[in-house]
């Protein structure tokens, strides 16, 4: 069979677990799978315009994590202030920016302007892989992506060992998002309001601290992100010629 980057699996096979004593498996820390970020719309930064003037427009959603890149629900649970400058995305918000011309970031980014530099790339799935379209803008500058996928089914982007390693430095610090295409429309239509208005609209993405209640009853964080590991002995299991160590095995 066929299984797409992302895709769900369940077997019920009693030999995967193997027995006592049969090997070790080297395990990291699990991730949460998801995380609740925020989109809302300022003015830009203006001398002129006093902080209470600053209307908003902002929509909550729930966004996949990835197995790489900076652990954002770490982040999340972390002591930073909302005003923080520390350089990683977080509470203090980014500016939300797309390339006309790299719609899915699996090229490196022309950028004369640095308008990626300390903000999110906001680009589409498919193409490339998800390490190489965080190592493309990491390179520009940018603290992480947001990837809007084309469906309401969730999606935690993964990697191989192999591409890490080929990637490296690159994917250090930055932040790996997948938002469902809901999410998508309305943020389509607040980057196209900055573009017409550029004078009056600003789109900013930012972490949330906690859940709000419209989320919280569709159990948003699940307890693990299963993450890939070199697996020093025991049983794996294979599919299209690929070991998954990337498995999440349910007693």
């Amino acid at each position: 069979m066929d299984v797409r980057q992302g895709e769900k699996v369940y077997f019920n096979d009693s030999l995967l677990f193997g027995g006592p004593g049969e090997g070790e498996v080297a395990v990291q820390q699990p991730r949460a799978r998801s995380v609740p970020i925020k989109f809302y719309t300022n003015p830009p930064p203006r001398a002129d315009l006093a902080a209470t003037e600053m209307a908003t427009s902002e929509f909550i959603v729930d966004a996949c994590t990835g197995d790489f890149g900076i652990d954002v629900d770490a982040i999340r649970k972390t002591t930073f202030p909302a005003t923080s400058n520390h350089s990683t995305f977080g509470f203090s918000g980014a500016h939300l920016v797309r390339f006309p011309d790299n719609p899915l970031g699996c090229s490196p980014y022309n950028d004369p302007t640095q308008r990626l530099v300390d903000a999110m790339a906001y680009i589409g799935r498919g193409d490339c892989l998800f390490v190489e379209k965080l190592a493309h803008a990491r390179r520009a500058g940018a603290l992480g992506i947001i990837v809007w996928h084309d469906s309401e089914e969730r999606l935690n982007p993964s990697s191989e060992p192999e591409d890490l390693e080929l990637y490296g430095d690159d994917l250090d610090g930055g932040a790996i998002l997948v938002i469902p295409y809901s999410a998508a429309v309305f943020v389509q239509g607040q980057l196209l309001l900055e573009e017409t208005q550029p004078d009056k609209h600003m789109v900013m993405v930012s972490l949330e601290k906690d859940w709000p209640e419209q989320l919280l009853g569709e159990d948003p964080t699940l307890p693990t992100q299963p993450t890939k590991t070199n697996v020093r002995s025991g049983r794996i299991l294979f599919i299209n010629g690929h070991a998954m160590v990337n498995t999440e095995l349910l007693v």
